[in-house]
């Protein structure tokens, strides 16, 4: 086999390679990744209504008033999905440690915050067996494709003590990152069909995107009475930058963000809405457009409630719902999801730890492809630590 057949075995495995991803990869992680939304055990049981509100979260700078004593929360969230095409199921787990934080109050006035969280997770594996003639010539090209990486927003913030009625907070955002790609293939000839036995190279392609950003982001919260709160917070998005293997650059902008919640109290029981709106459209700069870039739109309802007492301490049990678009496409067509979500939160210690327990069950669709569909099974424990 001349050296323009082998060329043209390995473009055609690329293709069959490319659209084997398309269908076996799976739906959250098209694109740049799958956004986890970050949001931590307590907020994600709360279908993300309570992440306005959340001091150990990423969405506010206000909230790191909550802090009230220096601490620290750490998370571990694996993900279980099912990601189905026609007949055939692919099942995979993501391990993700999806946000670290600590909390540094000065006084009663002023509070700092450090925090680690994904912004976007890619994760998948994709594999595809094809046998080919060209000319005179049988071979079977396997081909199998991986990406691991994601994208990190690490966060310095400080928020204030405005007024009784008004908590004000800003933050700088760092995004970094990486993403790696590997595209392995075997040529095998079929002895049936030749008469020589000739033997070819394993062909391996590897592929490095590191990511540079940073943003700002602004959040207040104000409480008009003792039962009633209104929190919103807004991310300014600057140059995102993806330096590839092969020493080129592209440029975009880190995503803008705006968002706010309102909760209710009354007799320890809170009630919680949200609305959340990001522009990964910016993105588009980078290259992931082939599929679609869109913007995103999020709704979620949540609510935490006093459940049983255990050695003298409340256990809080959540529950809650969010509906949301997923930014990286499909053909063009922008994926959906929606997410039932339920947990628990354990203090103990006096208080000063807590363990936080969830659990969501996620639905994805591609509208116009009724053929592929995904599930997904988070289990996630959070810890909190006060001094």
């Amino acid at each position: 086999m001349s050296a323009a057949h082998i060329a043209r075995t390995m473009t055609t495995a690329l293709l069959l390679a490319a659209s084997t991803l398309r269908a076996q990869g799976t739906i959250a992680s098209q694109g740049f990744g799958y956004p986890t939304g970050q949001l931590t055990s307590r907020a994600a049981a709360t279908g993300g209504a309570l992440s306005e509100f959340d001091n150990t979260g990423t969405q506010n700078p206000a909230a790191l008033m909550y802090w009230g004593v220096a601490g620290a929360y750490m998370q571990y969230s694996p993900e279980r999905r099912a990601t189905k095409v026609g007949n055939a199921t692919v099942t995979t787990t993501i391990p993700l440690f999806p946000v670290f934080a600590i909390g540094l109050p000065a006084g009663q006035k002023y509070s700092f915050g450090l925090s680690s969280s994904t912004l976007l997770e890619r994760n998948f594996d994709a594999t595809i067996v094809a046998r080919q003639l060209i000319r005179t010539d049988s071979v079977t090209v396997a081909s199998v494709a991986t990406a691991r990486g994601a994208m990190s927003d690490i966060q310095f913030g400080a928020a204030m003590q405005v007024k009784t009625w008004l908590r004000a907070g800003a933050a700088l955002h760092l995004i970094t990152g990486s993403n790696r790609f590997n595209v392995t293939r075997n040529i095998t000839p079929d002895t049936t069909a030749r008469a020589d036995s000739a033997t070819y190279d394993r062909i391996q392609e590897n592929s490095t995107a590191t990511f540079s950003g940073r943003a700002l982001s602004f959040g207040v919260e104000i409480t008009p009475s003792k039962k009633f709160n209104v929190a919103a917070s807004t991310r300014l998005g600057f140059g995102l930058k993806a330096e590839l293997s092969d020493s080129s650059r592209k440029e975009a902008d880190v995503p803008n963000r705006a968002g706010i919640a309102a909760r209710y109290d009354l007799a320890g029981t809170t009630l919680a809405v949200r609305y959340n709106w990001e522009g990964w459209s910016a993105m588009r700069g980078l290259g992931a457009q082939s599929g679609g870039v869109f913007d995103s739109k999020e709704f979620g309802v949540g609510a935490e409630v006093p459940g049983p007492k255990i050695r003298g301490s409340q256990i809080l049990l959540r529950v809650g719902a969010r509906s949301r678009d997923l930014p990286f496409g499909i053909g063009g067509r922008q994926p959906t999801e929606r997410v039932f979500g339920g947990g628990l939160g354990m203090p103990f210690a006096f208080g000063r730890a807590q363990i936080d327990l969830g659990v969501e069950r996620a639905a994805r669709k591609v509208p116009g492809l009724s053929n592929v569909s995904e599930r997904g099974l988070t289990m996630s424990v959070g810890f909190r630590l006060r001094t």
